[in-house]
């Protein structure tokens, strides 16, 4: 199993919290305000894991070119942007997180087994 997928997993049972952050480069992002955010609303749709994350508004514009997910302070993934994305300090931006393709299969088995835990 994928670290990325065991992390979830152990989030969607309670045993500790994922969280997303944003880089620009090497760099956390630094805007005023700005904090990485929990995942606590990971769903099992079909064969996939789904949650969104809220970034913003920050007190500053602000920019990133990857997100990240930590499991406490362990980075766990980390995934590129396509460019580097600025935006102003009052906007908004939802990630919105599918895990599939080189998971689906473990996953299949993992979201199966994490619903007959919480059917027992």
């Amino acid at each position: 199993m994928s670290d990325l997928l065991e992390c979830v997993l152990r989030t969607m049972a309670g045993q500790d919290t994922m969280t997303a952050a944003l880089f620009h480069g090497e760099n956390e992002v630094s805007a005023p305000g700005y904090q990485p955010v929990p995942i606590r609303n990971w769903t099992v749709v079909g064969d996939e894991l789904h949650a969104q994350v809220t970034f913003g508004p920050y007190d500053a514009p602000w920019e990133f070119d990857r997100y990240a997910f930590f499991y406490g302070d362990k980075l766990i993934e980390s995934v590129p942007e396509d460019c580097l994305i600025r935006l102003p300090g009052d906007k908004r931006w939802t990630w919105q997180i599918a895990l599939v393709d080189e998971c689906l299969p473990e996953l299949r088995a993992a979201a199966r087994a994490f619903e007959a835990r919480g059917s027992q």
